[in-house]
C-alpha cells in the first residue's frame, strides 16, 4: 500500500472514535519519539531516528556506523547483524548469485531488487515505529514504564564498549577475510619497546686506606671508565666538597671533572699547590735514596702523614686539621703523590724500553730474539757487563751499558727548569771517603736507583720474551720481586770484604753516569748471587 494511504486512513480512524474524557492532544512536535529499528540490511548503515527518551535503548553513533561500514568495505568481510544478540555472518565462496547469506543453513537476509524498493521497505519499518508511538500516548505511570520495560531493545555488552573497543587494534591487524587474530598479529599488538640507558657510574674516591695500586705510566687526567665521551656530572655534590662549610675556604679542593680519577695540582688554591708540591718532593727522595716499591698500605699511610707534617711545617695548620680528621679529603691529596711516583716509574721504564734492542743485540728472527731474551734473563745475567766477545763479566755486575744508560738518562740528565735529579737531591748522595792523600772524595749511587733501573730494564726485556716487541706497562706489583731480589744481591755485596768491593761499585756508576713486565720465571735470590764472583771483584783501580 503506498505511503500516503496509509497515513489517511490512520487519522480517518482517530477522529472516528467520538468524544473523549482525556485532554485533547497537542500538536504533533516536530521531532518525534521512536524507537530505532535496526535493519539487518548489508548494504545499507542504519540511519539514525530520534529515538524515545524514556526507552532504555542506547543509540549508535552514525559515525561510529559509517566508520565501521567503511572498514568493512576495505577488508572485504561480511558486516556483523544483529538484533538482540551479534550474529557473524561467515561469507563463502559457493554463496548464491543474489548475495543472499546464510548462517547454519538459514537464510539471513537477501537483497532488495533495487534501491528504490530498498528505501520504501526502510520507510514502512519507520512508519510501523511511529504506530508503536502512538500505542504508548495512551499508556500513562506505571502502565507506560512496563510496557518500555518490556520492550526495550537489548544491547550487548560488546555494542555498549564498541565504541572504546579494546580489540579495534586487533581487527586492524587481521588479514582480509580472517575471522580471528594470527598469533603473530597478537605478539606484533603486544609488542611495546623499552628504551634503556644504562646509568654511567659517577667516580669516586677510595673509601678505605688500601685502594688498588695504580699502574705505573698511568696519567692522573686519564678518564676513570676509559670511555671515549666525558661523563655525566654527578647529581649532588661532589664528596670533596660535602663537608667544605665546616672549613676555611683555603682548605677547599677544587673537584676533579667528571670521569677524571685525581684532583688536578694546577687547578688548587695556592695552598694547597704548595703542601703537594713540597710532599710530592719529599715523596721522589724516598722512591729514589730508600725504596721504590713501598706496600700498598704503607704508601697511603706515610703519605697521609707526610701531608701532615708538610702542612705543618708551612704553617698551613688548617690543611693539616682537616687531613687528620677527614679520610676523604686525606685520600684525594695522597692519591696525587702515589700518582706521581707512579707516572716516575712508568717513565723509567720507557727509557728502558727505548734502549733494551739496541745494548742487548735483539736482532735476527723472532727465534733468535726469543732465545736471546731467554739467555739473558737466566740467572739475572742481564745486569753484568759484557766484553768485546758479548761474554758476561761477572766480576762486575750492574755494569752493563743498559743499566748504565737508564741511570743517565733518568737521574743525571738535565729535564727543564727543574734541571736534574742528581742536582735536585744532590745531598741524598753519600760520599765516600778518599783512599788516599792525592785521590778526590767520591760520590755513591743508592741503591734504590740501581735496583730500579735494574728492574726496569727487566720489565723491558719482557717485552720482547715472545720475540717480537709486545709493550706492556710496568706494574709495582709485578716487579717488586724483581726489585726486592736485585736489592738482596747488593746487600750481600755490601757484606764482604768490609764492604770495599760494594762502595767502589756504587761509586764507579755515579762516575760513569750509568742507567727496566714481569720475569716468567721466579726471582730467585741463588740464581742471582751463584754467578757473582765478589772474590775477585776489585777495590781500586790499581
Amino acid at each position: 500500500m503506498p505511503t500516503e494511504t496509509r497515513k489517511s486512513s490512520r487519522k480517518a480512524s482517530s477522529t472516528a472514535a467520538g468524544p473523549s474524557n482525556k485532554r485533547p492532544r497537542e500538536p504533533e512536535q516536530a521531532v518525534r519519539r521512536t524507537r530505532t529499528k535496526r535493519t539487518l540490511s548489508p548494504s545499507l548503515p542504519s540511519k539514525r531516528k530520534p529515538v524515545n527518551k524514556k526507552s532504555r535503548a542506547a543509540p549508535i553513533s552514525p559515525t561510529l556506523q559509517r566508520q565501521k561500514a567503511k572498514a568493512d568495505r576495505l577488508k572485504g568481510s561480511a558486516p556483523r547483524a544483529s538484533a538482540n544478540r551479534r550474529v557473524i555472518v561467515l561469507g563463502s565462496d559457493d554463496e548464491a548469485s543474489d548475495g543472499s547469506h546464510e548462517v547454519l543453513g538459514r537464510t539471513l537476509f537477501k537483497p532488495a531488487a533495487s534501491d528504490d524498493d530498498e528505501q520504501d521497505e526502510d520507510e514502512d519499518e519507520y512508519e510501523d515505529a511511529d504506530e508503536d508511538d502512538d500505542d504508548l500516548e495512551h499508556l500513562e505511570g506505571r502502565a507506560l514504564v512496563e510496557k518500555l520495560s518490556r520492550e526495550a531493545i537489548s544491547i550487548d555488552d560488546d555494542d555498549e564498549v564498541e565504541a572504546d573497543d579494546p580489540d579495534s587494534s586487533e581487527k586492524e591487524n587481521r588479514v582480509p577475510g580472517e575471522t580471528q587474530e594470527s598469533n603473530r598479529a597478537r605478539q606484533r599488538r603486544n609488542e611495546v619497546p623499552h628504551f634503556t640507558t644504562p646509568d654511567r657510574k659517577q667516580p669516586s674516591l677510595p673509601n678505605s686506606s688500601s685502594p688498588v695500586f695504580i699502574s705505573d705510566g698511568e696519567e692522573d687526567s686519564e678518564p676513570e671508565t676509559g670511555g671515549t665521551g666525558a661523563a655525566s656530572a654527578p647529581a649532588g655534590p661532589h664528596p670533596l666538597s660535602a663537608n667544605d662549610h665546616n672549613w676555611p675556604v683555603h682548605t677547599h679542593l677544587v673537584p676533579p671533572p667528571p670521569g677524571v680519577r685525581n684532583i688536578r695540582l694546577k687547578e688548587q688554591r695556592s695552598v694547597i699547590r704548595t703542601v703537594l708540591a713540597t710532599g710530592i718532593t719529599r715523596a721522589i727522595y724516598k722512591v729514589l735514596f730508600r725504596n721504590p716499591f713501598p706496600s700498598i698500605d704503607d704508601d697511603y699511610r706515610y703519605h697521609r702523614d707526610l701531608i701532615v707534617e708538610v702542612a705543618t711545617q708551612v704553617g698551613q695548620h688548617d690543611v693539616a686539621k682537616r687531613v687528620k680528621e677527614e679520610l676523604t679529603y686525606a685520600l684525594a691529596l695522597a692519591r696525587v703523590i702515589v700518582q706521581r711516583l707512579s707516572n716516575l716509574r712508568g717513565n723509567w721504564k720507557q727509557e728502558a724500553a727505548r734502549k733494551v734492542e739496541l745494548h742487548y743485540r735483539l736482532l735476527g728472527s723472532q727465534q733468535q730474539i726469543k732465545e736471546r731474551v731467554d739467555k739473558v734473563l737466566s740467572g739475572f745475567t742481564y745486569v753484568y757487563e759484557v766484553n768485546s766477545n758479548d761474554t758476561p763479566i761477572f766480576a762486575k755486575p750492574f755494569l752493563h751499558s743498559c743499566i748504565l744508560a737508564v741511570l743517565r738518562q733518568c737521574v743525571f740528565t738535565e729535564k727543564g727548569r727543574t734541571g736534574s735529579l742528581a742536582h735536585k737531591y744532590d745531598k741524598g748522595f753519600r760520599t765516600l771517603p778518599s783512599t788516599s792523600a792525592d785521590a778526590p772524595q767520591r760520590r755513591a749511587i743508592p741503591d734504590a736507583m740501581v735496583c730500579l733501573a735494574a728492574a726496569v730494564t727487566h720489565a723491558a726485556l719482557d717485552d720482547w720474551k715472545n720475540g717480537i716487541h709486545q709493550p706492556t706497562p710496568f706494574s709495582a706489583d709485578t716487579y717488586e720481586d724483581v726489585y726486592n731480589v736485585l736489592g738482596e744481591v747488593l746487600d750481600t755485596i755490601r757484606e764482604a770484604r768490609q764492604g770495599a768491593a760494594y762502595d767502589y761499585l756504587m761509586a764507579k756508576i755515579y762516575t760513569e753516569c750509568g742507567k727496566g713486565t714481569a720475569s716468567s720465571g721466579i726471582a730467585s735470590t741463588n740464581d742471582a748471587l751463584k754467578l757473582v764472583d765478589i772474590e775477585n771483584m776489585p777495590v781500586s783501580d790499581d
